[in-house]
């Protein structure tokens, strides 16, 4: 990297070696190397977690895209259902309603029938 020299004198050995690599000892090399290693397997690793993470998300996706499509379909049967349960109402209070007439009826004509 470009860094200025003008850094300040109380910088560590290790920032005064970073700025002028000439100065670098094989021990300072061995080390910057085993830490890029590192970080390099770090980030291999956190890549690779993302890419999990991904895969878990797709997943859940189609999860949550099924049950919503459960649920409309739930929806959809229970306003069937409704519907059903209206008409069986409809049926019931117009069964009632000629019961009642016809009992009228037949009432009448008992009446009618006993004079």
């Amino acid at each position: 990297s470009s860094s200025s020299s003008s850094s300040s004198s109380s910088s560590s050995s290790s920032a005064a070696a970073a700025l002028h690599p000439q100065t670098l000892t094989a021990m300072d090399i061995v080390e910057v190397e085993r830490r890029r290693e590192a970080i390099d397997r770090r980030l291999y690793e956190i890549e690779k977690t993302r890419e999990q993470l991904r895969q878990r998300e797709k997943v859940v996706d189609k999860h949550v895209e099924r049950l919503m499509d459960r649920e409309k379909r739930i929806d959809e049967y229970k306003n069937i259902l409704d519907q059903r349960e209206q008409k069986l109402r409809d049926r019931e209070k117009y069964v009632d309603e000629r019961s009642r007439e016809l009992r009228m009826i037949i009432d009448s004509s008992s009446t009618v029938n006993n004079n």
